[in-house]
């Protein structure tokens, strides 16, 4: 458990590097609200000029019920994707309240959500398979750590837009968020290029093994 949770604050501070590396997006942590001030939104904001991305981070992975699509696939990722779609719910309904803390994020614009998770779940967006999980009152998709660090790169349209129009199309329900990058322009991901230099191995030269 101790585990679990030390990962999940470390996944939960890596999404949200890689959200700031959006060149138009404003990037906001989760916010704190409640009589007591106990409970927390999603983890992370997006502001755009076209819209609002709602991220909720989850440091999971697909559970066996979940690869094999056996009969306990519907309790599977329920327990593990369910809390994050109630978040997504949660949070936009205290946004466009105009909640109090929530006041700096816009409610004038369309609400859409992400799930990114540590690993993908490969078909959790299509038709049947999201039916396991509670309904979702903005669009939304469930995105792993790699499309997230793909989404950040795309160079020739806002991100924003880019899902604005991706969750907005009824012909592409179910489809991933990897599939909106198709035909467009990329730079490199500074991160990973950057945590790339930082390995001792970097320079050393490749050797074909005999």
């Amino acid at each position: 458990t101790r585990f679990s949770a030390d990962l999940g604050e470390l996944f939960e501070a890596y999404v949200g590097r890689q959200l700031g590396l959006l060149p138009d997006a404003t990037v906001l942590p989760e916010i704190a609200h409640g009589r007591r001030m106990d409970e927390l939104s999603v983890d992370w904001f997006a502001i755009f000029d076209d819209c609002v991305v709602l991220v909720e981070v989850k440091s999971t992975r697909p559970t066996e019920p979940v690869r094999l699509a056996d009969s306990g696939v519907a309790e599977a990722l329920g327990r593990t994707l369910g809390h994050a779609v109630g978040q997504l719910n949660k949070s936009a309904s205290l946004v466009r309240s105009r909640h109090a803390g929530f006041e700096d994020v816009p409610s004038d614009r369309p609400i859409l959500g992400l799930v990114v998770t540590m690993e993908p779940f490969q078909t959790v967006n299509m038709p049947f398979t999201a039916g396991y999980l509670p309904t979702c009152e903005i669009p939304f998709r469930v995105c792993s750590a790699l499309e997230l660090e793909h989404l950040v790169t795309v160079a020739d349209i806002s991100v924003g837009r880019l899902l604005l129009d991706h969750l907005g199309d009824p012909d592409k329900t179910g489809w991933s968020v990897q599939s909106a990058l198709a035909g467009h322009a990329c730079i490199r991901n500074k991160i990973i290029d950057d945590a790339w230099a930082s390995y001792p191995w970097k320079d050393e030269p490749n050797e074909q093994n005999t």
